[in-house]
């Protein structure tokens, strides 16, 4: 049997590069895709000083016609798609008076309807071998809204429920769908995260990193690599049971199951 096919949307840097690690670790023929070239071939390097070949692909997920581009290149030159993994989309912090609409809607465009728009393409591919396996990475602000981060809270609710929508529709068709919702990731997002903190409360970024350090049980914000380590275990075939999920991986800091 060839190897399996994974397509990372977001693959370029921080979890969705350690996931492409990881997947091709496991085997799986690997496509990443992001929008800037650069990036995409430092990624690209990155993985080859480890031993894995990966493709390249450049993707605006807010634009249908470049995610169906995307998607029928991969399913062309490999004649299936097997994995689908959406690490895509950014919010802005700040109380939801303090964003404006604009931005409201563009992380909700890249977020959720980036995401729609790569599931969609994708099932045509899946359904044709009766196989599967979409990780969508939401965000644990999808299930405990922070008031620094509505629009975050606001894009990885939609999102999860979209996972929850889906993978109760694929699942006869041999399809599963799950998120992953990493808590504080040691990525530039967080170094953002710890500035902003840093700025409200008139904190040294030290102090601010410290005290967002001591608000996680684990006492530390997750590696990539942790993340990636469990949209492995999803995209893979001992997860073949599981569908509809949303795994935090957070170092226990979510209040609720």
């Amino acid at each position: 049997m060839s190897a399996r096919v994974a397509f990372i949307a977001g693959g370029s840097s921080g979890i969705g590069l350690a996931t492409a690690v990881q997947l091709a670790t496991q085997g799986l023929q690997v496509t990443i895709a992001g929008r800037d070239e650069v990036r995409l071939a430092e990624a690209r390097a990155h993985l080859a000083e480890r031993g894995h070949e990966v493709a390249t692909v450049t993707l605006d997920i807010t634009d249908d016609a470049s995610c169906a581009a995307a998607i029928d290149g991969v399913v062309g030159r490999h004649g299936a798609l097997d994995v689908l993994v959406n690490s895509v989309g950014s919010a802005p912090s700040g109380t939801f008076d303090e964003v404006a609409p604009a931005q409201w809607a563009a992380a909700l465009d890249g977020k959720v309807l980036g995401a729609v728009r790569l599931m969609s393409r994708v099932l045509p591919a899946m359904r044709a071998r009766r196989h599967g396996r979409i990780v969508n990475v939401a965000g644990t602000a999808g299930v405990e809204p922070d008031p620094w981060m509505p629009v975050a809270g606001a894009a990885n609710a939609a999102l999860l429920a979209i996972t929850k929508a889906a993978s109760l529709q694929l699942a006869p068709d041999g399809i599963t769908v799950n998120a992953v919702l990493p808590g504080p990731t040691r990525t530039g997002r967080w170094e953002g995260l710890v500035r902003a903190h840093a700025e409200r409360e008139a904190l040294s970024n030290a102090d601010a990193r410290a005290e967002l350090e001591r608000r996680i049980p684990t006492g530390r914000p997750a590696e990539p690599a942790d993340i990636a380590a469990y949209i492995g275990f999803l995209a893979s075939e001992a997860a073949r049971h599981i569908t509809g999920t949303g795994l935090a991986v957070d170092g226990g800091q979510m209040r609720s199951m």
